[in-house]
């Protein structure tokens, strides 16, 4: 477990840097419904990104040998969704 958790530490990181696009748009409907303008609820989509959703492809690369090592251990099956 301390492997998988250092090679996936981001001392960098901060979450402040990255908007939610769900967020977003409850903020956007707050302030139509707040102002009496219409909403348009179809602002976010399937092709809408995401920025706050985990990059898995690569903590793969990252930590994939440790992370199936640790799932192991604990009998979790890591390739389950």
């Amino acid at each position: 477990a301390e492997a998988v958790v250092a090679k996936l530490d981001l001392p960098e990181f901060d979450s402040i840097n990255f908007e939610n696009p769900k967020v977003q748009r409850h903020y956007a409907g707050v302030q139509a419904l707040a102002l009496l303008e219409d909403f348009d609820d179809g602002s976010y989509d399937e092709h809408t990104v995401d920025a706050t959703l985990p990059d898995v492809e690569g903590m793969k690369k990252r930590a994939g040998d440790d992370i199936s090592a640790l799932a192991a251990a604990v009998g979790f099956d890591a390739e389950a969704p």
